[in-house]
């Protein structure tokens, strides 16, 4: 099962903090002022200022690390659950793709127009086609911007990034005239090496793993 990393979870939430850091310090400069009149300290003020900075993006963003592994999970299982014997899976933010060798079926689960949507099972005969999608997105830069500015512009970075991302990842093109065409979403690095394992599955030259179903790739390290 897919996890996120001590520093995967780090830089999530730096992230989202400098995307909302003019929101996050007026929210801090208001509470440490607040706390300061109330005990009429400055020394007081001036602390909670300084700590509101470790507080409040563990406050605002701490769970969106659980929610992303939640998602991994809900992924996961859907797609393992659609194949009778998985064999690889990989799960992301956006779906998941499993393969199951001895039955020949590949399962992709794609949630990007609707987030419960349900894996589409389809066998090695129906591919007709497949390779990489690789969707390029606009970055703001924000040098020489106010604060707001680059508040701003982080934030839209961010939802550039993600539009791409549920463009971006393996696609199949299939005998199938309700679907198609279908997008597994993942990283073109990863889409790289998926690209591999279709090759020799179709090939019927992929082993199964001695650990079944395998996350492949596998998941990163839980060290810091």
């Amino acid at each position: 099962m897919r996890k996120m990393s001590k520093a995967a979870k780090r830089q999530l939430i730096l992230q989202r903090f400098l995307a909302l850091f003019p929101l996050i310090v007026a929210a801090d400069g208001i509470i440490a002022i607040a706390l300061g009149l109330l005990l009429q300290s400055w020394y007081v003020a001036w602390g909670a200022f300084i700590a509101g900075f470790y507080v409040l993006p563990k406050l605002f963003f701490g769970g969106t690390p659980k929610k992303i592994e939640n998602t991994y999970a809900k992924n996961w299982s859907n797609v393992v659950d659609s194949l009778e014997s998985p064999d690889y899976v990989l799960t992301e933010i956006f779906g998941a793709i499993g393969i199951d060798i001895k039955n020949k079926k590949i399962s992709v689960l794609n949630v990007t127009a609707d987030k419960n949507a349900k894996p589409k099972v389809f066998t090695a005969s129906d591919v007709e086609e497949y390779g990489i999608a690789a969707e390029g997105y606009r970055e703001w830069d924000s040098i020489n911007a106010s604060t707001i500015d680059m508040s701003r512009m982080a934030m839209e970075n961010q939802r550039n990034r993600a539009k791409a991302d549920m463009n971006t990842g393996l696609y199949f093109t299939l005998d199938d005239i309700h679907t198609p065409k279908l997008l597994a979403c993942m990283t073109v690095e990863t889409a790289e090496r998926w690209m591999k394992v279709i090759e020799k599955f179709l090939k019927g030259d992929l082993d199964a793993p001695e650990n079944k179903p395998m996350h492949y790739p596998e998941a990163e390290p839980q060290t810091s």
